[in-house]
């Protein structure tokens, strides 16, 4: 059986230099915001008899009512309630949730292949894997950022080498009903990988690139395309933020972008709110904690994270806290932010389901 994401699971030597490298820009004031867990967001992902568990929980606002959520790998069930060891790994699933209300959200959740043989939503090109990213709704259409990863011959046994999209043009029809074709893509690609977080402003999709380089240090460009291109699926004609005195430079110059911060994660979100942009993101390795970057323009300047909570799930044991992200789209008082926590003990993570699933914060500021 496949393992689960286990390329955000570098060795525990790391852990003790995994620090991020503050932005140029200076320390915003530090929140004043209380963060507590909100268990009623997450027992909906715990209660579906089929679907067992997952990774990423990224969310997509459909802009009808509705939330697409993707999950990286995930446990299927065999039969109904079957515990994880019983149940078969796919790298990929998504589910569609129903109601923006926080108590008891409707959530049905997909896979390709039979109840009996599931297999990954979305398909793969041959000896690879597909990780999603984030995603867009764009009029009748929804994108999808997915991180194409390969065996290595690395200490993880894999790596990322590349990224591609899939769109499907019906998606205001039931999922059961959902076209999917890949996106047409650049010829190139370098070592930015966009698909962390992605959102629409004047007309563009700005979408957030971390390098595929496993480093502590990790730069994030950015990268854009005119909605009606994104919109047809279309991703030939992007654009890297290149920095003040460059500007936006096309794909097809060669450019790379211009790092916007460092320290940045393979997953976080990005959200417009009280007229500036706010990012989430983990900070660390392990007993990762909880920060919010801020930012007036999604170019920057971006200040350094700020520390609002640390899971308790985190300390001791072998437990990896990762993958956070704010859900703006989710309604009820407070900002609902999602965080991950899985382990390093194969055992525990097939027994102990307390794990997996996405862990839910009321964030009040």
């Amino acid at each position: 059986m496949p393992g689960p994401r286990f390329r955000r699971f570098l060795p525990l030597l790391l852990a003790a230099i995994l620090l991020l490298l503050p932005a140029d820009s200076p320390l915003p004031l530090r929140p004043a915001c209380t963060a507590a867990p909100w268990p009623a967001l997450g027992r909906p992902f715990a209660s579906d008899p089929f679907w067992r568990g997952g990774d990423g929980a990224s969310s997509v606002d459909m802009k009808d009512g509705r939330i697409l959520w993707l999950f990286g790998d995930s446990f299927i069930a065999l039969s109904p309630g079957a515990p994880r060891k019983n149940c078969r790994a796919v790298r990929n699933s998504i589910a569609l949730q129903t109601g923006r209300a926080p108590a008891s959200p409707a959530l049905r959740f997909f896979h390709q292949g039979s109840p009996a043989a599931p297999e990954d939503y979305f398909c793969a090109p041959q000896g690879a894997w597909l990780w999603p990213g984030c995603g867009a709704a764009l009029g009748d259409s929804v994108l999808v950022f997915l991180t194409v990863i390969r065996p290595d011959q690395n200490v993880l046994g894999f790596a990322a080498t590349g990224w591609t999209a899939r769109v499907c043009a019906n998606a205001k029809g039931p999922p059961e009903t959902w076209r999917w074709r890949e996106a047409d893509m650049p010829d190139t690609q370098g070592e930015f990988l966009p698909g962390a977080a992605a959102l629409q402003e004047d007309g563009f999709l700005y979408v957030f690139a971390p390098s595929r380089r496993e480093d502590p240090a990790r730069p994030v460009g950015i990268a854009r395309w005119r909605v009606e291109d994104a919109r047809a699926g279309d991703l030939r004609r992007g654009e890297w933020w290149r920095g003040a005195e460059e500007g936006w430079k096309p794909f097809s110059c060669g450019a790379r972008p211009a790092p916007l911060f460092y320290g940045g994660q393979t997953e976080f979100s990005v959200h417009r709110d009280r007229g500036r942009f706010l990012c989430v993101q983990t900070v660390g390795f392990g007993a990762a904690r909880i920060a919010a970057r801020t930012a007036p323009a999604l170019t920057g300047p971006w200040s350094a994270p700020v520390e609002f909570y640390t899971p308790p799930e985190g300390p001791g044991k072998d437990n990896l806290v990762y993958a956070a992200k704010a859900h703006p789209e989710l309604g009820g008082e407070g900002l609902a932010v999602s965080y991950m926590v899985n382990t390093l003990d194969r055992d525990a993570l097939l027994t102990d389901e307390s794990l997996y699933f996405p862990k839910f914060l009321k964030v009040i500021r």
